[in-house]
Formats: structure tokens, sequence, C-alpha cells
């Protein structure tokens, strides 16, 4: 799914897997900057150096994983060059709009209880 358009357009896919999914979010050149996981109430973040992708995968993760229990891993890479503060917020919310749109389709999974 892509939203925006140009420099600050984002393209978010989604792979299910049996359990779990993987969340894919890119613009511009797309690489991987930032690694969200969300798994057992949990959320730990993998960044690599000079990478400021971090809220927006941190945002995306939690979008997903308020809709299921299932573990969700979302990796984030969006680089352009000399990118201006009104396309850094721009492109933060095209990520989230995103987000919003793919998990507004999702049936909430109930939290199942431990025993």
């Amino acid at each position: 799914m892509k939203v925006g358009k140009g420099r600050t357009a984002v393209t978010l896919d989604i792979k299910r897997l049996s359990e779990g999914m993987i969340v894919s979010v890119t613009g511009g050149k797309s690489h991987i900057g930032v690694v969200v996981m969300a798994a057992d109430g949990e959320i730990q973040v993998w960044k690599r150096e000079e990478h400021e992708e971090e809220e927006i995968a941190i945002n995306v993760t939690k979008a997903f994983a308020a809709k299921t229990t299932e573990p969700i891993l979302c990796y984030c890479g969006i680089h352009i060059e000399e990118a201006k503060p009104e396309e850094i917020e721009q492109i933060t919310k095209n990520a989230e709009t995103a987000a919003k749109r793919y998990t507004s389709k999702m049936k909430v999974t109930p939290k199942e209880e431990k025993k």
C-alpha cells in the first residue's frame, strides 16, 4: 500500500505468517534502518546508527499490535536526500495513515488468558 506522492511517499507491505506478520515501511531509498518487534506484551527496538525512523517504526508496530496478539516484526527504512522538516513530518503522517488504513480492516484478535 502506497500513501503520499513524490519524495514523501511511503510504502507499507505486509507478509502474513502462520503466526505473526512482517510489516515493511519504506520510502525513498529503501533499506533497513530500524527493526521493531512486538510480542508477548513487549516491544523491542533495534536501531542502526544514524537512522531516525525509530518513531515511525514504533508507531506502526503499536498500531498493528493493538489489533492482534500475534507477534509483529516491523522494519523501517526511509531515506530521501536533504529532507526538510516538513517532508519528514509528511513522511511520518503518510506512514501512520498507511498503518491506520490497513489495521482498520483487521479484526481484533482477543487476548487469551494465560493458564
